[in-house]
């Protein structure tokens, strides 16, 4: 047990010293950092909807997904409107609780939200490997 707690040490050490080595986003300070504008979100997306998610499920573990994020969930949306392609009145979206740096390029997650299921949404989503993705997501109301 001793060993395990000097290696622990050592780690936490390790990050104290020297806190660049730690995992967390690091703004470049002066970097302009592009936000795409709706026009350009648009372009990017497969489909754009407003809608509100009315059932949350973590799903960790998704068979063919490589890069498993634990934080993984399934949203199925209530769509209200139609702005890019078409499809049925619900729909279901996958969405992570992405990374630290992801504010400073404009993107925002559902699962990221306090309570996601109490407000419509505008998403922006993409196709892949035949699941839908958000790209980002803006709280309407």
């Amino acid at each position: 047990m001793k060993p395990l707690r000097a290696l622990a040490a050592a780690i936490l050490a390790t990050f104290v010293v020297h806190p660049t080595l730690s995992l967390g986003c690091r703004p470049i300070a002066g970097h302009d950092y592009r936000v795409p504008t709706k026009e350009e979100r648009h372009a990017q997306a497969d489909l754009v909807f407003t809608g509100k998610a009315i059932r949350m499920k973590k799903v960790p573990d998704m068979e063919g997904v490589p890069g498993q994020h634990p934080y993984r969930f399934m949203f199925t949306m209530k769509v209200e409107k139609w702005m890019k392609g078409s499809g049925e009145r619900t729909l279901d979206v996958f969405d992570t609780t992405g990374t630290d740096c992801d504010s400073l390029f404009g993107i925002n997650h559902l699962a990221m939200d306090a309570d996601p299921l109490s407000s419509s949404w505008w998403l922006y989503v993409r196709k892949h490997e035949g699941r839908y993705w958000v790209i980002t997501a803006d709280r309407l109301k």
